[in-house]
């Protein structure tokens, strides 16, 4: 009697390696799921954001909004952020900047790397600079703003088109207008040395 022995052949090993990879596969992407379900429902919890100080967040509102405006521009940029606070009875300007889940002053660019603007934000919020934007709340930059035949996607233009002089071609150009600026009281800061086709300030 000849007894004969069962070898596994190259295919079935092969299967195996395959069966175990795939198992491998999904445990692993069970365990990122459950993950991040854990995390959803507060079960791993990670570190809080930092909330910034007022200096450092009108900072970046000041870099943000006025990084193309002279020292008056950013000066005035700075005292719509008071104003409001005034307004609104706040001592925090993260009160001003987002209401309602909704931002009301840019703040995405980063400051750390000039500190002239926090030294800026540092004497505004200290009062060492005087109102004289007659107590401006808003503005825009027209220069920013859609031209006449641009796209205004994403753009308020409700208050129409007005006529400002390029100061780059020191020709007429067309621009679009928040519609705010219909019926809030215009300031006009060009004796301050603010330049309209650059900033344009308006009061409640």
């Amino acid at each position: 009697m000849t007894e004969s022995k069962e070898t596994q052949s190259p295919t079935d090993s092969k299967k195996s390696s395959n069966i175990f990879a795939n198992l491998w596969l999904a445990l692993t992407l069970l365990a990122l799921v459950m993950l991040l379900v854990a995390r959803q429902r507060g079960q791993i919890s990670r570190p809080p954001d930092r909330p910034l100080s007022n200096v450092d967040l009108l900072a970046r509102v000041l870099i943000s909004e006025a990084s193309i405006g002279n020292q008056a521009e950013r000066e005035a940029v700075g005292l719509t952020v008071i104003n409001r606070m005034k307004n609104m009875r706040t001592n925090q300007v993260s009160d001003v900047v987002t209401i309602d889940g909704f931002y009301h002053y840019a703040t995405n660019q980063d400051p750390t790397l000039y500190p002239e603007y926090a030294d800026l934000a540092r004497s505004i919020l200290a009062g060492d600079i005087d109102d004289f934007t007659g107590g401006a709340t808003h503005f825009f930059s027209p220069h920013s703003m859609p031209k006449q035949g641009e796209s205004r996607k994403n753009f308020d233009c409700d208050g129409g088109l007005v006529r400002y002089t390029s100061l780059a071609t020191a020709k007429p150009e067309e621009i679009c207008t928040p519609g705010w600026s219909k019926y809030l009281r215009y300031v006009n800061l060009v004796t301050t040395g603010v330049r309209p086709y650059y900033f344009e300030f308006y009061a409640e």
